[in-house]
């Protein structure tokens, strides 16, 4: 019996495919093996049995054994980002590409190089043509001994909460290198193509040189046997057929080129951000943006789904409060259009265990009538804007887009047994409000909650870092003796700037000047 997206009747969660848990208990002591597919990142502390489709970045890298990397990426933590690396591969030369502005800063990227002693790293920057625009995107692009590139397409930061604390998803592909003859005997590879096309608009940033040795690494591999499409967005004001090739109008061409035969669908997007869309529906979001979800067919607004956190999904999050700080939805762009409310459906993911595990992944789908499995899926960087996706102009002869971004469409049926959400969807009930990263909530968190009683935010002015340990082994290295000494009548605590007339051990006083 086939369930509508929409159908809330009772076995809906369960209603879909389990198979992927069947595994879980097989240990991870086994080597890992990749595979040209969609996984979920690994979550701290999650259950294994959640755990079947999901590894983590240090996972992903062994199994890679990269001899050579590069990251495309909005925000990178450097040193986190380096100890994922197995040790074997701690020196390989690693490149970095973010945004000339907005994001983590290229000056920070070499600094902090600098301070971990990290030779093998170098750092480019990515032009961005026009004002309020990101580098968005968030691409690795690896060489391996076994003379292969490994390309994970990702909704992650380089940072260590995006990969344990948030639900992510990547799309990992693996291709061998080839001589040039044998390249050119393959005439429809359209991933590698494509791929190609998007790393060329590179080339208007001063530090192409980094970018062009991987695009000629990827023109001499195989990827034929890969179905998954390229859709990307790059800054600029696209026209003629330049238009087809980038944003929403990309998205349209690829789909309209699958021709689906879709039946009364539901489309459904899924996003962490929301820009402003203009004061009514049809501005934007169910005007030229639902027709390219549909591939260019005009479809009923009340076709289109939107999936976006709660107050209430953030506030019982893992995170408590803090994980809306990565939701940037701002209180004067959701004033501006409060229609959006009657789109919306909170963020379930019981299926994968993930429902408190607030979305950072972005994905977009169709659905035929009646089914609870999509037709498509899109995992992307793009949230819900027109910076992202772009914006058509002068009587649609021209396609604005403000970022760089980058998503691959999936039509293998295990990738859309992926749905990183439950089906039916939940919708937002009645006093149910979108998360705003600038509004005031005293509810205590589930996360923080004694501390929230009082105060409506956390300030902190340091990075700081370390590893919560359960293993017998350091348990027993506790620093300290117990049963604990208290402190006795005239003891005091040390203080720096006091000053110490009595000899030290080494008959040394400690007078301040």
């Amino acid at each position: 019996m086939k369930r509508a997206v929409d159908d809330d009747g009772a076995g809906g969660v369960n209603s879909a495919s389990t198979s992927h848990h069947s595994a879980a208990k097989m240990s991870r002591q086994q080597p890992i093996v990749l595979s040209n597919r969609l996984y979920f990142t690994k979550i701290s502390g999650h259950p294994q049995r959640f755990s079947t489709n999901a590894l983590s970045l240090s996972e992903l890298l062994e199994a890679i054994s990269p001899i050579a990397s590069i990251h495309f990426n909005f925000m990178i933590d450097l040193p986190w980002l380096l100890s994922q690396y197995p040790a074997k591969c701690s020196q390989s030369p690693i490149s970095i590409i973010v945004g000339e502005n907005n994001g983590t800063n290229h000056l920070e990227i070499r600094s902090a190089a600098a301070r971990c002693g990290a030779d093998n790293v170098t750092v480019g920057r990515a032009r961005l043509a026009l004002p309020y625009g990101t580098h968005h995107t968030k691409l690795s692009l690896f060489e391996s001994d076994s003379e292969s590139i490994h390309v994970t397409i990702s909704t992650a930061n380089l940072l260590q909460n995006d990969w344990e604390s948030k639900t992510q998803a990547f799309y990992h592909c693996e291709a061998p290198i080839m001589d040039g003859s044998e390249v050119e005997k393959e005439k429809n590879d359209e991933f590698r193509d494509d791929l190609i096309s998007y790393l060329n608009v590179y080339s208007s940033s001063s530090d192409f040189e980094m970018i062009k040795y991987w695009r000629d690494r990827i023109s001499n591999a195989d990827f034929s046997s890969i179905k998954a499409r390229i859709i990307c967005s790059t800054p600029g004001y696209h026209t003629g057929e330049q238009m087809k090739k980038f944003g929403h109008l990309r998205l349209r061409e690829v789909l309209y080129s699958l021709d689906l035969h879709l039946k009364k669908p539901t489309f459904v997007a899924q996003f962490s951000s929301i820009g402003s869309l203009g004061p009514k529906p049809d501005s934007w979001l169910t005007g030229q943006f639902l027709k390219s979800l549909s591939g260019g067919t005009s479809v009923p607004e009340n076709s289109l789904r939107l999936i976006y956190p709660c107050v209430e999904d953030v506030r019982n999050s893992v995170e408590g409060y803090m994980a809306g700080g990565a939701l940037p939805y701002q209180k004067s762009t959701a004033a501006k259009q409060p229609y959006l409310e009657s789109f919306m459906h909170k963020w379930r993911c019981e299926r994968f265990g993930r429902t408190r595990a607030m979305p950072h992944i972005k994905s977009y789908c169709a659905f035929n009538d009646g089914h609870t499995v999509p037709s498509w899926l899109l995992i992307t960087s793009a949230n819900l804007s027109k910076a992202a996706w772009g914006e058509l102009q002068k009587k649609e002869s021209q396609l604005a887009i403000r970022s760089y971004e980058l998503g691959v469409l999936l039509t293998d049926e295990e990738s859309l047994q992926l749905l990183p959400y439950d089906v039916p969807l939940t919708k937002f009930e009645s006093g149910d409000k979108p998360w705003l990263c600038d509004a005031v909530y005293k509810k205590p968190d589930a996360a923080w909650g004694e501390l929230q009683k009082k105060e409506s935010q956390l300030a902190i002015r340091s990075y700081e870092l370390g590893v919560l340990l359960t293993d017998e082994e350091s348990l027993q290295l506790l620093p300290y003796d117990v049963p604990l000494t208290k402190f006795e009548s005239g003891d005091k605590p040390w203080l720096c700037d006091a000053v110490y007339k009595k000899p030290d051990v080494f008959g040394a006083t400690w007078m301040l000047d």
